[in-house]
């Protein structure tokens, strides 16, 4: 849920202030130190490189990172953000452009591209090649990771709300997946 207008201010003026530049430092650089020190724990464990982490975030880079996710919230463009920053799809960008689109009609204007130029066929199909050749992904594929950003039910958080929290606490996921990956291997050595 977006916050009112009077709310969505009052959290942009703490962001822009500096105590908001303040703690987002001190997250990515408390989140840096953390993955850096997984990662030399990994190599104190011995464990082959591709069970390590491979990236440590620079502080800086994250820091604009989460900057960039709390202004996609506040600002009410979240999906967007997440379309072009973790859909993993080419095209991202003009990709975001299609979020909460109606999709039948989606469907059709991709189809009439194709079929200005010549080529014949079901709306459906012409649109899963369209959408194949544009932002290599099936046509389900997009829907689910562009067009469908349900709100949650009563019971079920939202699709915004879990990957928003995916995405702040992504660093922490890679810590706690590095020492896992760690634990493992030390479990693993005590059973031989």
């Amino acid at each position: 849920m977006m916050p009112s207008g009077a709310k969505r201010k009052m959290a942009r003026k703490m962001l822009d202030s500096t105590m908001g530049q303040s703690m987002l430092q001190i997250v990515a650089h408390a989140e840096h130190e953390l993955i850096s020190s997984v990662v030399d724990l990994q190599s104190a464990a011995d464990l082959a490189d591709e069970q390590r982490v491979q990236v440590v975030p620079d502080p800086e880079d994250r820091q604009a990172q989460l900057r960039q996710i709390v202004e996609a919230k506040l600002d009410g463009r979240f999906p967007e953000w997440w379309v072009v920053n973790c859909s993993g799809l080419d095209n991202a960008e003009e990709a975001a452009e299609k979020v909460d689109v109606d999709w039948h009609e989606q469907k059709e204007r991709w189809a009439e591209l194709l079929r200005e130029n010549g080529t014949e066929g079901e709306t459906d199909t012409l649109a899963a090649s369209y959408v194949r050749s544009r932002y290599d992904c099936t046509l389900d594929e997009f829907r689910t990771l562009v067009v469908d950003w349900p709100d949650g039910g009563e019971d079920e958080r939202s699709r915004e709300a879990e990957q928003l929290k995916q995405a702040v606490a992504s660093g922490l996921s890679v810590a706690n997946q590095g020492i896992q990956t760690v634990t493992e291997e030390l479990e693993g050595d005590e059973d031989e």
